[in-house]
């Protein structure tokens, strides 16, 4: 498997100091058809924060990220992944052979994986680069952890597993923080079913699968960016509502 290391240890001349490093591992390079040794180490960057607004950040399966900031909205779909997924999973299963996977199904299986990881990369790295423009100092992720413990059937199940949220918080968090930006990680539960706007919790408000439409105050927003909102609001104890989104 292209994606397995081997931990290694190592010893340094007595002339050779070594600081910060972390671990020491051999890599195979699939694309290169031979073993890499890889160093990692720990670095300390020293980045001056943007400014002192707060972002939010709903992560989503459909939608993998909405980013609420306190006068502005973004939504990143995920059709490309879902397009990736499909292609690829179908080029795997088709050729795969009696005795385990053919030349053709690991390579499916391995481009698929090295596609959805610089999707991965570059969105976490867009968002980061918004909030500097924005003037973000906090950036505050919903961590959705605990909705895959549920039972949402063989469908929600089968695209929950697929659901690389753990890795893109981890992404997000050292991008922004590269860049000065403070990350904070609160619980999300909750989030979706309130009205960002004036905290009406009604769980019918959500029209359809991106549409929030609150009852009380009237104010219309996509979904995510509605939950987005309020994750951004949750660390802040005054703060103006994004609104109509």
């Amino acid at each position: 498997n292209g994606r397995d290391f081997i931990l290694c240890e190592y010893q340094a001349p007595p002339a050779v100091e070594l600081k910060n490093v972390q671990q020491v591992r051999a890599v195979y390079n699939t694309g290169k058809d031979r073993w890499e040794l890889q160093v990692v180490c720990e670095k300390e960057i020293a980045a001056e924060s943007p400014g002192e607004k707060v972002a939010g950040v709903d992560l989503g399966i459909c939608n993998p990220a909405a980013v609420a900031f306190p006068d502005d909205a973004l939504l990143y779909p995920g059709n490309r992944l879902r397009e990736d997924k499909h292609y690829f999973q179908r080029e795997e299963y088709q050729t795969e052979g009696s005795h385990g996977l053919s030349r053709t199904a690991e390579w499916a299986r391995e481009k698929l994986s090295r596609r959805k990881d610089h999707f991965l990369h570059a969105l976490s790295k867009d968002i980061v680069e918004r909030c500097v423009e924005h003037d973000i100092g906090t950036l505050v992720v919903g961590d959705p952890s605990g909705v895959d413990e549920d039972d949402w059937g063989r469908h929600g199940n089968k695209r929950l597993a697929n659901w690389a949220y753990k890795r893109l918080m981890n992404l997000l968090e050292y991008k922004a923080r590269e860049r000065g930006i403070e990350v904070k990680m609160p619980d999300e539960r909750g989030t979706s079913s309130s009205c960002s706007v004036c905290g009406n919790k009604d769980r019918d408000s959500r029209i359809e699968r991106g549409l929030w439409k609150c009852d009380r105050c009237g104010v219309v927003a996509h979904g995510d960016v509605n939950g987005a909102d309020n994750i951004r609001q949750e660390t802040l104890s005054v703060t103006p509502p994004l609104g109509d989104s």
